[in-house]
């Protein structure tokens, strides 16, 4: 299991162009990308769970996903907040680091099918609220 969450490793070579991609195709696609990435390989990995060699390339995705998701949301959170950025951010950080430390809780209670399930339907929300969050904002501003 350990060489298989090394293999997930390398999707952070995304995070490297990030900047690169809000840049081509901006922040709002690149939330919605990574998302959508997160989304589909945890659902593959769930339809596939049987294949490690399927385990371990979808774990890259995955990663991946997240090595993208993170600094889009630093951005969009900078570039929204105003004066207000430095608390922004630490809420951000704060929130972030709760999840990574109530993870490892939370996913020792259930078995892992269910855990994979719940990240699922957590980014699943997630992309629902920013698709709509989105729109309205849009809605505004050609008002």
């Amino acid at each position: 299991m350990l060489w298989i969450r090394s293999l997930g490793i390398t999707g952070v070579v995304l995070s490297i162009f990030t900047g690169k991609i809000i840049a081509k195709i901006s922040a709002i696609k690149t939330l919605k990308f990574g998302i959508s990435l997160i989304c589909c390989s945890i659902f593959l990995i769930l339809l596939m769970s049987n294949s490690i060699f399927i385990f371990g390339i979808f774990s890259i995705f995955f990663v991946g996903g997240i090595s993208l998701l993170i600094p889009t949301l630093i951005h969009l959170i900078g570039e929204n907040s105003g004066s207000l950025r430095a608390k922004a951010i630490s809420l951000y950080s704060f929130i972030l680091l709760l999840g990574a430390s109530l993870g490892p809780v939370v996913a020792s209670l259930f078995p892992y099918k269910i855990v994979l399930t719940i990240i699922l339907t957590l980014f699943f929300i997630n992309y629902i609220i920013s698709h709509f969050s989105i729109q309205k904002r849009e809605m505004e501003k050609s008002i």
